[in-house]
């Protein structure tokens, strides 16, 4: 009786140790991965970003760099994504890629629009 009784304290005993080792081990917080999936989702929004707005003008069609320089900086600050960069050069470049590929850049537009539904910015 008394090997029957310590037989049963062991078995809950060890059931209770594996609960707390797969507790330690298997943890899930549903607010954390929210808040990982936002950011990974406003990094792909930051990396898809053209940094160009395609406006209409006089019948024509303009292609206009959205980048900003705050005044008594270098930075120039994308006004879409918020990107920020020191290289001049390199906008000047992308604005001559998206203006020689213009299918491209709806396509780009389309992927932007869709990720933009996903964190609530349209």
């Amino acid at each position: 009786m008394v090997d029957m009784q310590w037989d049963w304290i062991g078995w809950v005993v060890a059931a209770i140790a594996t609960m707390f080792a797969i507790r330690g081990s298997i943890r899930f917080d549903i607010n954390e991965w929210l808040k990982d999936r936002r950011r990974r989702q406003e990094e792909q929004l930051e990396n898809l970003c053209p940094h160009i707005s395609v406006f209409k003008k006089d019948g024509k069609f303009v292609i206009r760099s959205t980048y900003i320089s705050p005044p008594g900086t270098e930075a120039w600050q994308c006004q879409m994504c918020g990107h920020v960069t020191y290289d001049g050069h390199a906008i000047e470049q992308g604005q001559r890629y998206w203006a020689e590929n213009p299918d491209e850049l709806m396509k780009r537009n389309k992927r932007i629009k869709k990720l933009a539904r996903k964190l609530g910015r349209i």
